[in-house]
């Protein structure tokens, strides 16, 4: 993948929409060749939507996996790592709290719609949709004492990431 130019005069505020084709399941890599020009002191941000993640990618690729799919959703190159970023913070009282042992997560004012469980690799490990609940459990997970991101979606189609030790 190659990206050539880009209109002038630049903005830290573009934000470039990556697709991938992914041809078999697994670990993959994103990083930068090589620049020149005005990006060669420009630091590169690559943004994971699904693990709401933003990595410096500069000088070191960014590993994710992921199923054979074409992905147009995920991943986006920015100038900017804006989850360092508060500018626009708007303050949310509905608090969703993660419990293990069993793992349960619990949102104290907004039902859960669905939630999505991933590790480290971005693997899905549980998906439990149409849940209408204050209260879920993942009940089908082993612990395996490894860090796991829970994606939360409320009814109101928000959506909150925890992360955790499981």
């Amino acid at each position: 993948m190659t990206i050539q130019g880009f209109a002038l005069p630049f903005s830290e505020e573009i934000t470039i929409p990556i697709g991938v084709s992914i041809p078999t399941a697994g670990n993959y890599k994103i990083g930068i060749a090589a620049v020149d020009g005005m990006f060669t002191n420009t630091p590169v941000f690559l943004a994971d939507l699904l693990l709401n993640t933003v990595t410096d990618i500069t000088n070191q690729p960014y590993s994710f996996y992921a199923e054979a799919n074409e992905i147009n959703n995920r991943f986006v190159l920015q100038f900017t790592n804006t989850l360092l970023s508060n500018t626009d913070f708007i303050a949310d009282f509905n608090e969703v709290v993660v419990e293990n042992n069993p793992l349960r997560i619990t949102s104290s004012r907004e039902l859960i719609k669905e939630i999505e469980i991933y590790d480290v690799l971005g693997r899905k490990l549980f998906e439990k949709k149409n849940i209408n609940a204050l209260q879920v459990e993942g009940s089908s997970l082993i612990p395996t004492n490894n860090l796991i991101l829970i994606k939360v979606k409320l009814n109101s189609n928000k959506t909150i990431v925890k992360k955790t030790l499981f």
